[in-house]
């Protein structure tokens, strides 16, 4: 019977508001200790912390993490001069709140003030009666300050030396709740400082530690989320080839300057797996589909650009193969444009953000496009009809195979060379300005077709590098600036997305670069284009009989 007595008032205990079963999941944790202090657990808010069993998490998730006896490690930094109170507490509160922790003994600080402070009521209610009592005629006699000594448990101490003791205890709650206010997230060794508290103002959970000061405890919710101000210490937990990781979960505070980090039992060595924390990244399945993605979309780049004009300049001549050549403005935009689309489509799968666009990003696609559009408006008012004129030779070549190119052109190089003997051997027939001209003229055929037969010996994929690094079939060293630098900053672009996943923001300097660069390609692009539309204009007329 006495035992069944005793269960019910364990039970009714319970109910009443007792310790909850669940706040500590491991039982070694009910046992107030240094080594317990801090932080003990973190789990996912709506989800019952069960023993055995680790927790995983990710962003957009709101965690709780449950902080034990927050107010005796804010006490042991003050004690230790470590933390100076300010700008909440005084040096005199401060000094005031230490004394009174060594006064009151083994009392709680309330049960230590309230013996004080019920002793002067009382004090001041028998002075009351007592002067009510006694005849208005007869003189009030000066209050002087009262001390109380009940026994030797308890220090005599004056009214005022309450009332400091009682400012230092209140000025140490206002710290406790400033210190609450400004506690944030610490995964491993990044410092979130942007997800501060849900509930800065939480209060004790459990009966139990309120009812024992040394062993209090606070339940804080945090929503992860990635935030500009933490994009650096963010960048520190992503790795490419994990889409998990196991991290030590812990709470830091800024105080007068300073960064503190409480203890943290949340480690992924825990003895207890709900202890344990897992941080969910990102799903490698949806990664790998998104890469998949843009494989393809590459390939249909490389494909629709080396078959149809999409990426080539068609106001200008053919090359010697008969195909318009790849146009530099087209080939950059299509770059940049490939990048950030692939970029903002990977963040947002792994960081679920749809804000990543950023002015960098928004002035190297207009850059790009600037340039196509001053190389495009440089062809319509620099040429004469717009485009130069067509080469009846080379645009017969298209489709034809290399061996019956090379053949064609060997058969008009030996017929150019026979005519340019011609002329040579009967110089008498014809003015001696017409016979400079028609000397020239077929001087550059056969230089022109000495070129087209080198060309025709590249590769496709050094025909497309000899596109966007000549003019005129020479080598351009403006062209290879624009080309260097967006390679360049090509680079720097995937390597900050794949390290911080964010897009990458360029200085002012770099984008100012760029812009040169597409200026000069396109300032310089005016005189090429005048010799080629004279070249073309000689190369269609025929030599003098």
């Amino acid at each position: 019977m006495k035992s069944i007595t005793t269960l019910f008032l364990v039970a009714l205990s319970m109910l009443a508001g007792g310790q909850e079963p669940d706040l500590f999941p491991d039982t070694r944790l009910n046992k107030p200790n240094s080594f317990n202090d801090g932080v003990v657990l973190a789990y996912v808010k709506g989800v019952r912390p069960v023993d055995a069993h680790p927790v995983s998490m990710a962003l957009d998730d709101t965690i709780i993490v449950r902080v034990r006896n927050l107010d005796g490690w804010l006490i042991r930094r003050l004690q230790n001069r470590q933390i100076t109170g300010e700008p909440v507490m005084s040096a005199k509160q401060r000094d005031n709140f230490l004394e009174l922790m060594e006064l009151k003994g083994k009392y709680t600080v309330q049960e230590f003030l309230r013996h004080y402070e019920d002793a002067a009521m009382h004090r001041a209610s028998a002075a009351s009666a007592l002067a009510a009592a006694t005849p208005a005629a007869t003189p009030a006699t000066p209050a002087t300050p009262q001390a109380l000594k009940v026994s030797d448990e308890w220090p005599v101490l004056t009214d005022k030396k309450v009332a400091g003791l009682r400012d230092g205890h209140n000025a140490y709650r206002a710290l406790l709740e400033y210190t609450k206010q400004r506690l944030y997230l610490i995964f491993n060794s990044s410092h979130l400082h942007g997800i501060a508290s849900d509930n800065p103002d939480a209060g004790e959970v459990s009966q139990h530690a309120a009812a024992n000061p040394d062993d209090t405890l606070h339940e804080f919710a945090f929503r992860l989320r990635r935030l500009d101000k933490d994009r650096e210490e963010w960048g520190k937990l992503y790795n490419s080839t994990h889409s998990t990781l196991d991290i030590r979960v812990n709470l830091g505070v800024d105080l007068a300057g300073q960064l503190f980090t409480l203890d943290s039992a949340v480690q992924p060595l825990a003895d207890n797996k709900v202890q344990r924390v897992t941080l969910r990244l990102f799903s490698f399945a949806w990664l790998y589909s998104v890469l998949g993605g843009m494989f393809v979309l590459l390939v249909l780049f490389m494909q629709m650009g080396s078959s149809t004009d999409l990426l080539r300049d068609r106001d200008l001549n053919v090359r010697a193969d008969g195909r318009a050549q790849f146009s530099l403005a087209r080939i950059q935009l299509a770059f940049w444009l490939y990048l950030v689309v692939g970029a903002f489509l990977i963040i947002w799968l792994v960081t679920d953000r749809l804000d990543t666009l950023n002015t960098s990003i928004l002035a190297l696609l207009g850059i790009s496009s600037a340039t196509l559009l001053a190389s495009k408006l440089a062809n319509t008012f620099t040429l004469t009809d717009g485009q130069v004129p067509a080469d009846p030779l080379r645009a017969a070549r298209a489709g034809k195979s290399y061996e019956s190119l090379k053949n064609s052109l060997g058969k008009r190089r030996t017929e150019l060379e026979a005519e340019a003997l011609r002329i040579a051997r009967n110089p008498d027939r014809i003015d001696a300005a017409a016979y400079e001209d028609a000397t020239r003229k077929l001087e550059y055929r056969i230089e022109q077709t000495e070129s087209d037969l080198a060309y025709l010996k590249y590769s496709a994929g050094t025909r497309f590098f000899v596109d966007l690094l000549s003019e005129n079939g020479r080598l351009s060293l403006h062209r290879m600036q624009i080309v260097v630098w967006t390679v360049v900053l090509g680079v720097v672009f995937v390597a900050r997305v794949r390290h911080e996943l964010v897009m990458p923001e360029f200085s002012d300097t770099l984008l100012g670069l760029m812009g040169l660069s597409s200026v000069t390609y396109v300032a310089l692009k005016v005189p090429e284009l005048k010799k080629t539309e004279a070249q073309a204009k000689a190369n269609k007329a025929t030599p003098p009989a």
